[in-house]
């Protein structure tokens, strides 16, 4: 019971790290299209230069993080085709590294009730915390799922 317990605790440790970093993510993304939309937000201390490298530095860590997670974590462009998808999203998805043509969309049991309930509710209230139904093809199983908007 005791070894379960720490591991539970351990599992809701690396989420709220992870909910940190992509929290950080969201900023660093949301400052880059700030810069690039509305002219440079930039105090005179940094130069664009160096402010762009800082970015760049701070995204490729984040994105080495979501990497090496072994939480399911993907980046879906708006017709919810995979831009990114680590390792532990690609194992339980049964996909191989190198990517596959199919959408998260391919995946849920449940796609009418996802386009008709769900994306509407991840527009309106900028986000959906919930659970769906996952079919790789081979099992078919429940998944806790948070789903942020970007952009």
């Amino acid at each position: 019971m005791g070894n379960k317990k720490k591991s539970y605790e351990a599992s809701q440790n690396e989420k709220e790290l992870l909910q940190k970093e992509l929290s950080s993510l969201r900023n660093s993304v949301q400052d880059i299209f700030s810069i690039v939309s509305h002219g440079s937000p930039i105090s005179q201390d940094y130069n664009f230069e160096e402010k762009l490298n800082f970015i760049q530095e701070s995204l490729t860590q984040k994105e080495s993080l979501l990497k090496s997670s072994g939480e399911f974590m993907a980046v879906c462009n708006h017709r919810f085709e995979f831009d990114f998808l680590n390792q532990a999203g690609c194992t339980l998805l049964a996909l191989s590294e190198e990517g596959s043509s199919k959408s998260f969309l391919d995946f849920v049991k449940e796609k009418e009730c996802f386009q008709e309930d769900i994306v509407p509710k991840v527009i309106q209230k900028n986000g959906w915390i919930g659970e769906l139904t996952i079919d790789n093809g081979n099992r078919v199983f429940p998944v806790a799922c948070k789903i942020i908007p970007f952009g």
